[in-house]
């Protein structure tokens, strides 16, 4: 299974792109992120899954989101 950092790699995206900006992606996947000062694809592939795992409000399911989103 790829990683997130491989599915942004892989998405061709500037690493400037805004978590935020990626299609299908509501408020209750964004936020957690945002309060931990991951804003950016280049935040985003820089923290390990486990850690973003253990972020208040961001489990399994939102990263099965997230996932989804950088694979379409």
């Amino acid at each position: 299974m790829l990683t997130i950092a491989d599915l942004i790699a892989e998405s061709g995206l500037p690493a400037t792109t805004p978590v935020k900006s990626l299609k299908g992606l509501t408020w209750h996947v964004t936020h957690p992120l945002e309060q931990a000062g991951i804003t950016t694809l280049a935040d985003l592939a820089a923290k390990p899954e486990d850690e973003l795992l253990d972020l208040p409000g961001f489990g399994p399911g939102r990263r099965d989101k997230l996932r989804a989103a950088l694979a379409d």
